[in-house]
């Protein structure tokens, strides 16, 4: 079937997207995980709810939202862990894995999405591993998610 969802996917599939393979999203989905190096073509007004994509090294297309529960960031590799030319949202839960070095205290980018970013408030309620002294804000276009790790300032009082 040219690799679209024919109706809908079962209840919180884990989907691989084998290379050179597309899955085409066209409406409200929601996954347990992402595997694989294809493609995820995400349609206009479909929204993809992924639990997990730590092993997914495809790409995103389309113009639809990504919703991501789970970001694991390994590295300060270029690109982001995470790039979507559709949307990209947050929801109220989820968890945000560090590994070690993986941040600095130069802000850098862990997501684009050329729709725009929205949520990046509910990323303080996200559980954290790994650290849990991380700042995110967005860029001035809203097209970026910015993280690094808090600095502060320390007062000796004598």
């Amino acid at each position: 079937n040219n690799g679209a969802l024919p109706n809908a996917l079962p209840k919180k599939p884990s989907v691989a997207v084998a290379e050179g393979a597309t899955l085409n999203v066209s409406a409200n989905e929601s996954i347990a995980s992402l595997s694989g190096a294809g493609t995820v073509n995400i349609a206009p007004l479909a929204t993809l709810a992924v639990g997990s994509s730590d092993t997914f090294t495809g790409t995103f297309a389309g113009a639809g939202t990504l919703a991501p529960t789970h970001l694991k960031v390994d590295s300060l590799a270029s690109p982001p862990v995470l790039a979507t030319p559709g949307a990209l949202t947050f929801g109220a839960t989820g968890t945000l894995d560090w590994a070690k070095g993986a941040i600095s205290s130069d802000w850098v980018t862990v997501a684009t999405a050329a729709k725009g970013i929205s949520g990046v408030e509910n990323l303080s309620g996200w559980t954290s591993t790994g650290r849990t002294d991380i700042r995110f804000k967005l860029s001035a276009d809203g097209k970026s998610l910015l993280a690094k790790v808090k600095t502060g300032i320390v007062l000796i009082v004598r």
